[in-house]
This record gives C-alpha cells, sequence and structure tokens, in this order.
C-alpha cells in the first residue's frame, strides 16, 4: 500500500502489520465487517492517518475483487471488508469540530460512513453538531435532550437520508450514567419520545415494544424495516403521513450490543436479557400462558436481530455494481451476513 515503507516510522509500520494480522485471521475463522477506529483523544494527524489507511485499505480491496474473474460470492464472504470509521476515545478530550471537518473532506465520494460515540457527556453543543453532520450511526445516547434526541430517532437532517441507527449497550451504558438499574435506562425515554412522534394519534401509545410486536408480528417487521431502509423523503409521501398514523407498528431503530465483550464482561445474551427486564420492552403478566410467552419472546428477540442486520455498514456500491444481477446479489449478500451471525 505505501510505496516507500523505509520513510515511515516504526509505529506507523506497527499499526499496519497489526491491522493485516487482525483482518487476515477473521478471513479464515469469521465472517464479520471491520471498522477503523478513530481516538478523538489522539492528534489530528494521526485521526488523518487513520483515515488514509482506511482508504487504502478498501482500495485495495475493492481492486482485489475487480481483478478476481470467478468465485466473487466465495471472494465476498473471504475478504474481511473494511466497511466504515468508528469516531470513539475519551469524549473529554481531542477537539470534536476538527475531526468533524477532517471527515467532511477526507471521505467525501468515499463509501466510509462514520458511526460516532455520542452523548457519552452531558453537552448539548457537541451532540447538535454531530447531529449536523448526520451520521448514519449513533453509539449511546447517555446523555441527550428531547429535542435532539427525537430528532435523531424520527428525521434524518437531509430528506435523502434514511433514519439512523442507534446503537444500545445497556452494561457500558449503566456505568456511563452512573445508574444502578436496567429500569433507570434511557430506553425508556427513547420510546417515549419515539411514540409521542410515531403513535401520537394511537389510543394504545403506553404499550411497550414487546406489545406492539405481539400484535402482528409480520407487520411490525415489515413496517420496522422499511424505516430502516427506506429515505425520509419516500416515508414522509406515505408511510409516515397522517393518514396511516393509526396503524404503524414500529420499533424505533435501535441496536443491542456489548460495547466490548472484555471490558465490560458481557455477551450479547447477557444484554439481550438486560433488555427483556426493561419496563419500556416487556411486562410479564402472571396470568399468561408461560409457554406461548417464551416462543413470542424467542420471536421478538429473533426480529431484532433481523431489524439489526438492516443497520450493517455494507461493502462499498462500486462492489454491487459488479454484479448483473444486482437485486439477487444484495439479497444474498444481507441474507449470507444474517446466518452466518
Amino acid at each position: 500500500m505505501h510505496n516507500n515503507i523505509d520513510n515511515r516510522s516504526n509505529e506507523e509500520i506497527v499499526k499496519e502489520v497489526y491491522q493485516t494480522k487482525i483482518i487476515s485471521f477473521l478471513q479464515q475463522h469469521m465472517h464479520v465487517r471491520l471498522l477503523l477506529s478513530v481516538n478523538r483523544a489522539h492528534p489530528i494527524e494521526e485521526s488523518r492517518e487513520a483515515i488514509v489507511l482506511a482508504k487504502e485499505v478498501q482500495s485495495a480491496q475493492i481492486q482485489k475483487y475487480k481483478n478476481e474473474n470467478t468465485n466473487h460470492h466465495q471472494l465476498l464472504k473471504s475478504i474481511c471488508w473494511l466497511v466504515g470509521i468508528d469516531l470513539s476515545g475519551n469524549c473529554y478530550k481531542g477537539d470534536l469540530d476538527a475531526l468533524l471537518t477532517l471527515f467532511q473532506t477526507e471521505l467525501q465520494g468515499v463509501s466510509l460512513p462514520v458511526t460516532m460515540h455520542a452523548g457519552e457527556k452531558q453537552d448539548e453543543t457537541e451532540l447538535q453538531h454531530m447531529y449536523d453532520y448526520a451520521p448514519p450511526r449513533y453509539g449511546h445516547l447517555v446523555f441527550t435532550d428531547d429535542r435532539l434526541l427525537t430528532a435523531i430517532l424520527t428525521k434524518p437532517v437531509r430528506e435523502n437520508e434514511k433514519i439512523p441507527n442507534v446503537e444500545i449497550c445497556i452494561t457500558s451504558n449503566l456505568l456511563t450514567s452512573g445508574h444502578e438499574s436496567v429500569r433507570q435506562h434511557h430506553l425508556c425515554t427513547i420510546w417515549k419520545l419515539f411514540c409521542d412522534v410515531l403513535y401520537k394519534k394511537n389510543e394504545n401509545r403506553d404499550e411497550t415494544m414487546f406489545d406492539v410486536f405481539v400484535k402482528h408480528p409480520q407487520k411490525c417487521l415489515d413496517d420496522s424495516l422499511l424505516l430502516r431502509t427506506e429515505t425520509w423523503k419516500n416515508l414522509q409521501d406515505d408511510y409516515l403521513s397522517e393518514h396511516h398514523q393509526h396503524d404503524r407498528l414500529v420499533l424505533p431503530n435501535i441496536a443491542l450490543h456489548t460495547d466490548d465483550r472484555g471490558v465490560f464482561e458481557t455477551s450479547m445474551t447477557d444484554e439481550l436479557a438486560l433488555f427483556l427486564q426493561h419496563p419500556s420492552v416487556l411486562h410479564l403478566n402472571e396470568n399468561e400462558n408461560k409457554e406461548l410467552l417464551f416462543y413470542r419472546v424467542c420471536a421478538f428477540v429473533y426480529v431484532l436481530n433481523v431489524l439489526s442486520l438492516a443497520n450493517a455498514f455494507s461493502v462499498s456500491s462500486d462492489i454491487i455494481q459488479k454484479n448483473n444481477n444486482s437485486d439477487n446479489f444484495q439479497l444474498q449478500y444481507l441474507m449470507d451476513q444474517f446466518y452466518a451471525v
């Protein structure tokens, strides 16, 4: 990737070797996509270096794929595609505005979307600047004001974009917020604000997420998937119109994660268990049929996983366009991703 390796420092070489080794291991043992982290606490030049490296890696991967004349489907699965940038690190350090300017400059015209760790401290101005940048995915959003959180949950900055996804990491979020119980997690705020907009004419707006799903599981999946995949312009013409408010069955565009399985000593199973304990998600009734409830909860968790897949950062559009039947290719690609989980 570099024409003159001798001009680079040992630290630069180590970073590239480290990334190469990780990708090599993942190609052999896992089916994943990779985000390259930009640490906001590091100097701006290190952030620029990370972005340049990400672009070089992605470009090399695309070229490798394009140069292959056969077996594209297998190659698609074996390459550990670098698909985006992750802005993380100590939220009390670094110059966010300088980083956002860097992203706008370096990522213009590049298929490397950014996911941002946001709302990890009480700073409305910083969150507003992140919102103005309009990332397709936010992490955490522990500290937010209702106005911004409502905007993030229900309407993108630009009408040709999709409603962004919010990653929820309950164990991590509880430590960040200082709360002692999952019942205090901001899921209740997310659900309430979402309902205030999407269910404002629905007399049953006090229902839990599970209640909404149980009504009509397939419709809930279909409607929620629309919210995640259609642009705002397409949604507001029909789906979000006043005429359809009464029959929406939509779950907010959130996805469950561990944040860091090792650091927080948790797993996706643990996070799902905590999620189901939250009062905005599931109310248990002593009179309910326990066997039926079990199957419904399993179906609910399955739907959550399917919906999360819609927010996965995809491979570059250059790869999709190479295939003659792009619709079937994209469908097969998504199915491969889901069944590899």
